[in-house]
Parts: C-alpha cells; structure tokens; sequence
C-alpha cells in the first residue's frame, strides 16, 4: 500500500493545503514536551515559510549543496521522490500529552508530508504486555487506523529489545525454555495480531533493537561484552540465538513483513558494523528470514555523512535481497562546549545542509529497489528526545514548534529532487 507519486486528488489535497497554509501562519504549539531548560521557540525565518502549492524549483550550487535562495516546498515530503520508497516519521500515541491521535497540528504534517508512519513508543513490549501472557492493542490499533484512513504505512517498532520491558519480567522465573517460550509468544502475539488485522499496513517491523554493543560489537549481555553493555535480558534468559530465534518467529507470525535488525551508531563505527554484517551474511546462508539493516541516524552536527555512505553501501553490496532503512534520524547540534543556549539562522542552515547529504548519500548508495526509506524521529523540535535527555535545548528536526517547516525541510527535499535517473 505505497502512496503514488503524484499530488493527492484535489479535494482532500486542497483541504490538507488548506490547513497547512494556515499552520505556516503561526499556529500555536499542540502541547509537546518542552525543552530542558524551557526555551522559547524561535520565529520561522522568513525564507522557510511555505510559499507555494506547486513543487518548488531548487537550485544547487556547483558544490552540490542546496542553495540558500530556492523556496521551500509545500508539495507532500514523499511526493519529491524519483522512485517510490517510505518517508515517514515517528509519532506519538496512545496516552501521550503529545499524541498524533489528539493534535491536529500534527496531523496535518504528518497526514500530508508522509507517506509512513513508525509508532514512536506504543509498540514496545512494555506498552503492549503490562501483564504476563497478555496484551492489549488498543492504542497501536488506533494508530494504525488513522494511518489506514490516510493511505499510510507503519514501520513496526519493535519487537524486541532490551530495554522498554514491562516490570513483570523481572521478577518472573524460569529456565531458558521458558524464557524462550516467553519471547516467542510476545512475537507471535504482536506480530501475528497486525497480520491479521492490517496486513496491508504494518507492513514492515525492527524485530530486534540495539542487540550489539558499540565498544567491541560482542552481543549485549554476552561474557565478551564490556561491563556497561550487559544489560540485555534476553541474552542472559534465552543465550545468544534468541536474534535468529526472534526473527523466525516474526517470519512465521507475519509471513508478508519486511523484518530488520536495528542499531545505532552503524553510521560510523567499522566494528559493529562489521558484526552486523556477520550477522545477515550468517542468515542468509542459513536461511534464517532477514530482509534489512535499519541505521537509527542519531547523528551529530559534526559526524561526516561520507563515513556513513560507504557504511550503507557496504550493506547494500551483502545481496540485493538486503533493504537499508534509515529509522530514526534527527542532528543533534548542543554537543558543544560552552553549550548553545538558542538556535541562528547559520545553524538552520548547517541542518539543511546535513539533511541534503544525508539524503543524497542514502540514494547515492542504496540502490532503488534495496530503499526501505528514510524515517525521521519526530516531527517538530519539542517532540525530540534529546532535550529532556541532555538537558540542553537543539533543533533536530524538520519542524519549528510552531509546525512550519525548517530550512532542512527544503534540504531534503533538495536531495530528493537532484536525484537523477538510473539506467
């Protein structure tokens, strides 16, 4: 169920352009989490106010970065893509004072920029399954309703994982059968219950989340594993097939899904990669079912996008039957000393231009039949999770708090544009 290239029909597409104009004026913020400290969210500079219901025309300077002078865009996000893939975003549900389901400001982004939608927490196992052997899928379904109703799919996320575990598991007993029995019961359950329900929809999941340590790419919870990295409940219940496990039972519960292994840092660090790689190889050869590599895309203002190219195409070269995703991106730029107390109009630019290379790196090394799509980690900056983590106000994604567009909005549109033909 991917949504077409071209501009909605003119009914509901002028109704959303409607609604989006009037956003761009300057509708209030929709009730997201505040910065920490609070921070008062910047005027949209003028150059990024939506100007146009047609795709806008982009220049690129002879360096190949988006031009400062072009207009942004307010034709769909999805819709500047040469071949069809996923563009989405991740958003909040369920009981969050945030929620997609209770803001139409953010409906309105997300119904027409994107044509994917990942649940940003209410998937995890300790949203699903507060109790043992039982789940509730009441505010997953919702989501995936209203994504169903906007011609959307949804990006499971995820399956497993080491952290966001209900509280009943640590206290519960057993040896590891049964812990493997556990875990192959919640796969089944959740996966098994979306490919009944909205197998048109849910259409891809992470089925295991940040299983490999960033020091030396042992296995979380693994012997060889630094002493920081052994936190990982199902390696020490279930031993270290539960990955291949994990996904043979996600193949099994939803036979239609794309199904990925997810981690961050991929972008730059050789020896987890390199262990990740290992891994599909092994699957592969094996038989064990495995159809991509999410890089989360938690970057830096200072990380080289280059690194990160040559990491995307070292996967894609695996097999042609190996997606690459980007799940989870957002910059972070308050990694500096003395910490930025407010963002300038240089640093929105250094964003448009992150985005464009991070855009144009994707498409320059994942070929278009291996794009599992590119997925931002919310959308607008006072839904991030970075200033509550750090403490520290920033600016990672495409949105002002106010639901304009940002310069790296048009950035990567931009990268989308530039794309040129393959043979």
């Amino acid at each position: 169920m991917t949504r077409a290239r071209a501009i909605l029909p003119i009914s509901r597409s002028a109704m959303i352009f409607c609604l989006v104009s009037l956003l761009c004026c300057g509708c209030s913020s929709g009730g997201g989490p505040s910065a920490s400290p609070p921070v008062t969210t910047p005027a949209a500079p003028a150059s990024s106010l939506a100007s146009s219901s047609s795709l806008a025309s982009s220049s690129l300077s002879s360096q190949g970065s988006p031009s400062s002078a072009s207009s942004v865009s307010v034709a769909p996000l999805y819709s500047h893509s040469l071949y069809p893939m996923p563009i989405g975003a991740a958003v909040p549900a369920g009981t969050a004072s945030n929620s997609l389901l209770k803001s139409p400001e953010r409906q309105a982004l997300a119904n027409y920029h994107f044509n994917q939608l990942t649940a940003e927490n209410i998937m995890k196992m300790d949203a699903l399954s507060t109790e043992p052997d039982t789940w509730n899928f009441a505010d997953a379904d919702a989501l995936i309703n209203h994504a169903r109703s906007q011609g959307q799919t949804v990006h499971g996320h995820t399956l497993l994982w080491h952290r966001a575990l209900p509280g009943w598991t640590a206290s519960a007993e057993g040896d590891a059968q049964r812990w493997q029995q556990r875990m192959t019961d919640h796969i089944t359950a959740v996966a098994g219950h979306f490919h009944a329900t909205a197998a048109d929809t849910l259409v891809s999941w992470d089925v295991v989340n940040e299983a490999f340590e960033d020091e030396g790419a042992a296995l979380r919870g693994s012997p060889a594993a630094a002493s920081n990295s052994r936190d990982n409940l199902w390696y020490e219940k279930v031993g270290p097939t539960y990955i291949e496990q994990a996904f043979q039972a996600a193949h099994q519960a939803a036979p239609n899904a794309e199904l990925y292994y997810n981690d961050f840092n991929l972008e730059w660090n050789a020896t987890k990669l390199n262990a990740v790689i290992a891994m599909v190889q092994d699957f592969l050869a094996r038989g064990i079912p495995i159809h991509g590599v999410g890089f989360q895309g938690h970057i830096w203002a200072s990380n080289a996008i280059s690194q990160w190219q040559a990491h995307m195409a070292r996967v894609a070269a695996i097999d042609p039957r190996i997606k690459i995703k980007i799940t989870e991106l957002d910059v972070r730029f308050n990694h500096v000393t003395p910490p930025l107390r407010a963002a300038d109009n240089t640093l929105y630019q250094r964003h448009r231009e992150i985005i464009y290379q991070v855009v144009q790196a994707y498409l320059t090394a994942v070929p278009p039949a291996q794009r599992g799509g590119i997925s931002l980690w919310g959308l607008i900056d006072g839904d991030s999770w970075i200033p509550p983590l750090y403490g520290l106000p920033d600016w990672p994604l495409l949105f002002f708090n106010d639901y304009t567009p940002k310069p790296a909005f048009q950035g990567f549109v931009e990268a989308l544009q530039a794309e040129s033909p393959q043979p």
